[in-house]
């Protein structure tokens, strides 16, 4: 299916196009507006405009408008290589490695970084776009106008709650006494109950999300009450109950499919004896869904599956070839990339037959299927996915940030 998307406010007005004001966006090196803006007063809801995982919030407030434009951002990784940038928040109401849906409220709308108002600057980028030379922005800016689905009037949707909780959570809060439990997470939404001081809930978040959002100022945490009522409670005046748990994760992993010959194939199971979920292009992110330390002893091992999650939400396993996704820009120019011989095992850069660095031919052929691979039964390069260097693009009166 191809990609669309839905309208991200509660306001169905467009208050500047994408590519608008040439003329103020030309010294900056842009052709025009690298986005949309639309309508959205402060505090009002942001959605997400379609399905997939966030890779990255970014809560810079104002404090350097210049360098920092866009303020405090959500960014979205979604299916078949897009991404979104929702910019200018109050605050975000989600974290980073979380799955959303398409409409789900992601934040509340303000005027933070490089701006004269209150409104959504919403960016479109397409991997790969600028050198197939699909857009003639940089960073693989593209104009979201045609994958926008008109406006159907406002208010975003609540996920369906999964039948079991993931974590158990216990409310922190001896001066009140209580917890209030509201429709939607952030103040001032409805409340649709109290949880008590030292009552324990059900997380209905992915596990690691919770646990990262425990604690943590101005993170809200989707939670089951004991009498079976679902609502959004601050992660703030929550705490983990004794024992505290031991395996905590430090930060949420990516990897990214690394075979440009054929499509990778997502299994039920780690093994080729398991059905095949789908079939995962080249360049595709997934979110890694084991501890870092497994996944780091996983890269470039022979025989080795790893539980990942697609930006559509899938879960499933998959084999080599997957490769750790690093920060952009960070190889010297002309540098070669080292890959590891699979012939020999030995780390250098093997010529492919073209010149090109890169896996001999004849190990690509190793273990394709049907005009896809599996490649488990041999060891290629993985790299993890890390923050996003901040890119100087150009915005008015300042930077944009890529």
């Amino acid at each position: 299916m191809a990609f669309r998307m839905r309208w991200p406010t509660e306001y169905g007005t467009i208050t500047q196009e994408f590519g608008a004001n040439p003329q103020v966006y030309n010294k900056f090196g842009l052709p025009g507006h690298e986005g949309i803006d639309f309508m959205a007063p402060h505090g009002s809801e942001i959605y997400a405009v379609a399905d997939g995982f966030v890779s990255d919030v970014r809560l810079d407030g104002s404090i350097d408008p210049v360098g920092k434009p866009y303020g405090n951002q959500v960014r979205i990784q979604h299916d078949d290589g897009y991404e979104t940038i929702y910019a200018h928040l109050a605050q975000a109401v989600v974290t980073r490695g979380q799955f959303v849906k398409a409409k789900q409220l992601i934040g509340l709308a303000d005027n933070t970084g490089n701006s004269d108002g209150s409104h959504l600057h919403l960016s479109l980028k397409k991997q790969g776009a600028t050198s197939s030379g699909q857009t003639n922005y940089p960073y693989d800016l593209i104009n979201p106008t045609p994958f926008l689905e008109p406006f159907s009037g406002g208010g975003g949707t609540t996920p369906q709650p999964p039948a079991n909780t993931t974590i158990d959570v216990q409310v922190n809060s001896p001066d009140s006494g209580f917890l209030n439990v509201r429709q939607a997470p952030y103040v001032g939404a409805p409340v649709v109950d109290q949880a008590q001081h030292n009552a324990i809930l059900g997380a209905l978040e992915d596990a690691d999300v919770a646990r990262n959002k425990v604690g943590k100022t101005g993170q809200w945490l989707w939670v089951r009450l004991p009498n079976g009522k679902v609502g959004y409670v601050a992660a703030w005046y929550l705490k983990f109950p004794p024992p505290v748990p031991i395996d905590i994760p430090a930060t949420v992993v990516f990897v990214v499919v690394d075979s440009p010959d054929d499509p990778l194939k997502l299994r039920q199971g780690p093994g080729v004896g398991f059905a095949q979920v789908a079939l995962l292009p080249h360049e595709t992110v997934l979110k890694a869904l084991e501890k870092e330390a497994d996944v780091k002893q996983k890269i470039g091992q022979m025989n080795q599956w790893l539980n990942v999650q697609t930006p559509a939400g899938l879960t499933g396993y998959c084999a080599d070839p997957l490769r750790r996704r690093r920060k952009p820009g960070i190889r010297p120019e002309g540098a070669r990339r080292r890959r590891r011989d699979h012939a020999t095992g030995v780390v250098g850069a093997a010529q492919n037959g073209s010149g090109i660095p890169g896996r001999p031919r004849r190990h690509r052929r190793q273990g394709r299927q049907n005009g896809s691979v599996d490649q488990g039964a041999h060891a290629c390069p993985l790299r993890r996915v890390r923050r996003r260097v901040v890119c100087p693009l150009s915005h008015p009166g300042g930077q944009t940030q890529t």
